[in-house]
Parts: structure tokens; sequence; C-alpha cells
């Protein structure tokens, strides 16, 4: 039987994290981080204004193609994995002797209508998928920096997928 995989990605402050579950139990398949290379822990600051910090938009790019290309390596032989939304207009690398070897099926999907929302909070409500898992720790806003260097993966023994800071947490 041929199984479909689902893959999420999530773009943070500092990294792109993604998780492959496997749509007919929910179990999680794999996951990978790609901590973005600019600036400091992936945020650049501007010298003429101390409040302003952004992202290079090429390190969202490369995240996603990192990120697909290791959902790909976690897929077994004969699997599906659904490609949903736009992708910046940005060509997007995939490995074509893994798609072969591994007799994947890749497709897309460029949007959704008012039946595929519904179908998607069916799936979320009927608790298949182990969405709670993509977020891992809360933070309050003094440990914001503890948070950036957890997100990151700079501190031995965490493995963040999503944070959150929470004022009061």
């Amino acid at each position: 039987m041929n199984r479909t995989y689902a893959l999420g990605v999530d773009y943070g402050t500092s990294s792109v994290r993604a998780v492959v579950s496997d749509c007919l139990d929910g179990r999680l398949v794999g996951t990978s981080v790609f901590a973005y290379p600019s600036g400091e822990h992936g945020v650049l600051l501007d010298p003429r204004d101390p409040h302003l910090a952004r992202q290079n938009p090429a390190d969202y790019l490369e995240g996603l193609r990192v990120s697909v290309r290791d959902a790909l390596k976690a897929v077994r032989w004969g699997g599906k994995v659904v490609l949903a939304g736009l992708k910046g207009g940005q060509p997007l690398e995939l490995s074509t002797d893994l798609i072969i070897n591994r007799a994947l099926t890749v497709v897309g999907a460029f949007s959704v209508d008012s039946r595929g929302y519904a179908e998607a909070i069916r799936l979320i409500e009927a608790g298949r998928f182990p969405l709670e898992r993509m977020h891992t720790h809360t933070f309050g806003l003094e440990d914001v920096g503890r948070a950036i260097e957890t997100l990151a993966g700079e501190v031995p023994g965490e493995d963040a997928v999503h944070v959150a800071i929470v004022p009061g947490s």
C-alpha cells in the first residue's frame, strides 16, 4: 500500500523547521531544522534603528529547499509527498534520483476550497496527527534570550521545533 505523507514547515525567527507525518496514522516520520546562516542567530539588526530586526529572505528559500530535500529522505519506498502552497516563485531543487530510487510520487496542491478547510478541521479534531509536537517550548518574556538559544539549537539536550514567548508564563 502506498503511503501519503504531510510536510509541515514553520518559518521561525532563527530557523526553518519541518516535520513529516504519515497521513494514515499520524506517526512522526522525520524532522528537519535549518538554521538561518545570515546575521546573528538568523537575525539581521539595523545599526541605525536598534528596534528593527529582519531575516534574509534568501534564508527562507534555502530553508525550504533543505526541508523538502530532508522530507523526501524520510519518506518510505512508494510514498507520496504533497507540496502545498506557493514557494515564492523560486525554483525548488528536487533529487530526481531519490524520487526514482524510492518510487516516490510528488504532487502539488495550489489551494484549498471550503471542502478542503472542512476536511482539515475534521482531521485536526480527530487527533490523528501529533500537532502538539510542533510546539515544544514556552518561555516568559524574561527568558527571551534562552528561547532564541533553544530554538537555534544552542542549548544541549533541547530539541526545539516551535518556541513561544508568552508574557506571564
